[in-house]
């Protein structure tokens, strides 16, 4: 039985993508956003959804998962990318037949007024942006990302706009199936290319709702399904032995995974931000 596991610099989920007809595991480990596709199942639907056979998300994954890390939305660059390279180039000396696939997120919804104290502390740690400032500074850093990875070994993936695909967007009304649709949006070919209008957050009905409260930063079981559904739709059916890193963002308190080779690596705090006031409600 060959297993097949995550680890992550902000939340990892590493799995071969199904090949050939055998018993495989995918380890899901990392922060808040691997704890919601474990939770939601969302690989395992993923998979099934794409016939990709013989392989599933290891049982007890809520136990490799943490959701207490918290998100930076402002990050260098060049600091991500160090240490991606760090973690990619150790993967690889110790599995050369993997191939590694690096995958942002969608469009947030933060804001000044959002209910939740540690959103609303987040998003005036950013500076108060805008959505356009906010999801145009995604965008160039997925840019980045794009030139970053050799499009041999690893590659790169991003989701900017895929819930404006299915939802829309009320605020603007804008219509569900009207922007680009997820084929185009960071395809093999074309991995910088985005969906959507990056002036729009997401759809609050793409958002984790918890209770009355909208969650800024983690989308709802039917995104995290589609986000799942989309890396396996673009790479893992065609390409063997993928390793997904989810690395758009960090964790303050990442904690240490460990592989089953004893690999051990410790996911290290990145990121600068602007700390600029701005109203926060009462």
């Amino acid at each position: 039985m060959k297993l097949i596991l995550a680890l992550t610099a902000t939340i990892t989920m590493l799995f071969t993508a199904g090949c050939k007809e055998g018993t495989e595991t995918i380890v899901v480990a990392g922060d808040s956003w691997a704890m919601f596709v474990c939770s939601y199942k969302s690989l395992d639907n993923a998979l099934t959804k794409a016939n990709v056979s013989g392989q599933s998300t290891n049982a007890n994954c809520l136990s490799t998962t943490r959701a207490s890390m918290r998100a930076e939305e402002q990050v260098l660059f060049e600091t991500i990318q160090h240490q991606i390279g760090d973690a990619t180039s150790a993967y690889l000396t110790a599995r050369p037949d993997l191939k590694i696939l690096i995958s942002g997120y969608d469009y947030p919804r933060f804001s000044d007024d959002n209910k939740i104290d540690a959103y609303c502390e987040a998003y005036a740690d950013m500076g108060c942006p805008t959505p356009a400032e906010l999801n145009q500074f995604l965008n160039r850093f997925a840019e980045s990302m794009t030139k970053f990875v050799d499009h041999k070994n690893t590659f790169y993936i991003q989701h900017h706009g895929l819930m404006q695909h299915y939802l829309g967007n009320e605020d603007a009304n804008l219509k569900a199936f009207v922007m680009l649709a997820p084929e185009q949006i960071s395809s093999a070919d074309q991995p910088a290319r985005f969906g959507g209008d990056d002036r729009l957050q997401t759809e609050e009905k793409g958002m984790l709702r918890i209770g009355p409260l909208t969650d800024a930063f983690h989308l709802s079981k039917f995104g995290f399904d589609k986000l799942a559904e989309h890396s396996v739709t673009q790479y893992s059916k065609s390409r063997c032995q993928v390793l997904f890193l989810y690395a758009a963002r960090t964790g303050t308190d990442p904690g240490t995974y460990s592989s089953s080779s004893g690999m051990r690596e410790k996911a290290m705090p990145v990121g600068a931000t602007s700390r600029l006031s701005c109203r926060l409600p009462t």
